[in-house]
């Protein structure tokens, strides 16, 4: 009885507090996302200390597993094969350059290889939240830039499975068996890949038949069986129960009736992502990002840098006009969502030091702080510095051709 009131007590906490601080992040044009790790700044223990992580750990990891199953219902596999050339190649440029890069520079720092090798998994992914938010708003989504963006966000999000199933390869000890290892990594990407087709080929053919019930919640309740459902089937092959719901999502994608899908189940999702990223705002400890602000602000500002232009040269390495590369690669400056369910899992499992997971959150913080005014400024940084795409050459053929 008293762990329900101490939960009940940190839902209405977090939710008050979460008002307040919407409603005037709403005045100021702050992304809710940002709305909600202030929220989780104030109300956390190295803030206020009204309440602590634990509390709401079960309702943040329901959160991640919507968020993920959401995310996985907006990827349709035919939108892929239509995009093939900016997913495959933009993004996997992108992903592989940022890793190399960070990488390489935290191993002449004196980092080990794995750690720096993780971070630099974590570093290359965007925010698929945050972007796609503030694209709708501003009408951007139809523009060439926003395609692309969102073509760059498919491969990272989909990245993140083998960025989880490498996890545990990385933070194995030095004798660990790496034959083993890799053994076991490709074994879970076949499982992954045979649960993931069957998945695809029996799920619409279920909600067709749950559909013609006419059922709501017989509907409703089919949908959260099937996220949750797949997300277990996946976890005692040792995947993480939100790459599970990833995965159902996406199963889900490829029905008819996926678009209702998504309109039963945003409201649940929202509220409950929210905790997810309040859990995250209370992990940030203020006393050192005080004492380290310099250089972690320093440290946002090379990395914001340093991504956009890795950005704008994967971009344009596809033949896409100069000027509508650096519109994407400004608005994927910043570290994604995603980025903090895989610290969580380096933290957890040793890959990652209090230290340096305390510079990663703090780091990425402020770069989704800066996603707004980065998207803002981009035009007007655009029009000053480079001329308009040509409307009859490179990138209309482009995307024409399919990407």
């Amino acid at each position: 009885m008293v762990v329900q009131i101490d939960l009940l007590m940190a839902v209405v906490i977090v939710l008050a507090c979460s008002v307040g601080v919407l409603f005037i992040g709403k005045k100021i044009h702050i992304p809710f996302i940002i709305g909600y790790f202030l929220t989780g700044i104030i109300v956390g223990p190295f803030g206020l200390h009204l309440i602590t992580e634990e509390q709401v750990s079960v309702l943040a990891e329901l959160g991640v597993i919507l968020l993920m199953f959401t995310i996985g219902l907006e990827i349709s596999l035919k939108s892929l094969l239509s995009m093939k050339k900016v997913v495959l190649i933009g993004g996997g440029l992108q992903m592989i350059i940022t890793t190399f890069l960070v990488w390489a520079v935290l191993q002449l720092a004196g980092f080990p290889s794995n750690t720096a090798l993780f971070l630099g998994m974590m570093v290359s992914t965007s925010s698929t939240a945050i972007v796609l938010n503030l694209y709708q708003s501003k009408g951007q989504m139809a523009t060439k830039h926003g395609k692309i963006a969102l073509g760059i966000l498919i491969f990272q999000d989909l990245a993140v499975v083998p960025m989880m199933l490498l996890a545990p390869i990385l933070a194995g000890p030095a004798d660990t068996d790496l034959l083993a290892s890799v053994l076991n990594f490709l074994i879970g990407l076949a499982m992954l890949g045979v649960i993931l087709i069957a998945a695809i080929y029996l799920v619409p053919r279920f909600l067709q038949r749950v559909a013609l019930t006419r059922s709501n919640e017989l509907f409703i309740i089919s949908i959260v069986t099937i996220c949750l459902g797949i997300a277990w089937l996946m976890s005692l092959n040792g995947i993480s129960l939100a790459l599970g719901a990833f995965l159902a999502g996406v199963a889900i994608s490829e029905s008819d009736y996926s678009h209702e899908v998504v309109g039963q189940i945003l409201p649940i999702r929202d509220l409950l992502t929210s905790f997810f990223f309040v859990s995250i705002g209370m992990l940030l400890n203020l006393s050192y990002l005080g004492e380290h602000l310099l250089f972690i602000l320093i440290l946002a500002a090379v990395l914001i840098e340093g991504k956009s232009l890795i950005t704008f040269i994967s971009v344009k390495a596809i033949g896409i006009a100069a000027s509508v590369s650096l519109l994407s690669a400004f608005g994927l400056s910043q570290i994604g969502e995603f980025s903090f369910v895989l610290g969580a899992t380096g933290y957890s499992s040793g890959i990652l030091t209090d230290d340096v997971y305390q510079v990663f959150l703090a780091v990425s913080i402020l770069t989704m702080i800066m996603t707004p005014t980065m998207i803002s400024i981009a035009p007007r940084f655009v029009d000053r510095f480079l001329p308009p795409p040509d409307p009859q050459g490179t990138l209309r053929t482009t995307f024409r051709s399919g990407m």
